[in-house]
């Protein structure tokens, strides 16, 4: 499995757009509601020879935070006060892992703190972007399950923010699962529709 994919994105829109990235939603065991975050978010781009460029890390992360003021929901923007690497691993572990899974525990919490599965921010290592959390609630376990999947739209949002993905425009679904090939091309096409080239 690749530890990086790289999606170049072509606007031929007729437009100059913000485009930006999210995962598709981990599976997560314990039922909990997940909330998809942006992961990466493009400046404006160009329309007719505007590209973009997006790197997207498969190293993942175990996070948690708090949303000091509101609770979890979609334009609330969060970030990582802690994170731990995690390894996605095949077959039972010690750790309480299983296929494609990783396992945290909660204990004693704050209001509207919450966890869920970072990635490494493409344009500063350090930071680690949350790209998808839910509510930590105590004394719970959580399997989280991740995939090889991004979407890519257009409008105007920051790493780490909670979008409803009912509700931006129509995206792009990039699906690496089962690839060898880490790398893909996308173009936003004059009628609003995208061309995926893998």
């Amino acid at each position: 499995m690749p530890t990086t994919y790289t999606i170049k994105l072509k606007n031929k829109s007729g437009m100059d757009h913000d485009y930006f990235l999210f995962v598709e939603a981990p599976i997560v065991k314990s039922g909990s509601k997940v909330y998809q975050n942006v992961y990466i978010s493009s400046p404006s781009v160009a329309d007719g020879s505007g590209t973009a460029t997006f790197t997207c890390f498969a190293e993942y992360y175990a996070i948690c935070g708090t949303s000091p003021n509101k609770a979890l929901g979609s334009k609330v923007t969060v970030s990582t006060a802690d994170s731990s690497a995690v390894q996605v691993c095949q077959g039972p572990t010690k750790l309480g892992t299983h296929e494609g899974s990783r396992a945290s525990n909660t204990n004693d919490l704050l209001a509207n703190q919450f966890i869920g599965l970072g990635a490494q921010d493409p344009n500063d290592p350090s930071n680690i972007v949350p790209i998808a959390v839910f509510d930590a609630i105590p004394g719970t376990q959580n399997y989280v399950q991740p995939h090889a999947t991004f979407y890519i739209s257009w409008g105007t949002f920051t790493a780490g923010q909670i979008i409803d993905v009912t509700t931006v425009a129509t995206p792009v679904k990039i699906d690496f699962t089962g690839k060898n090939n880490p790398n893909a091309t996308v173009v936003h096409n004059n009628d609003g529709t995208w061309t995926l080239t893998q």
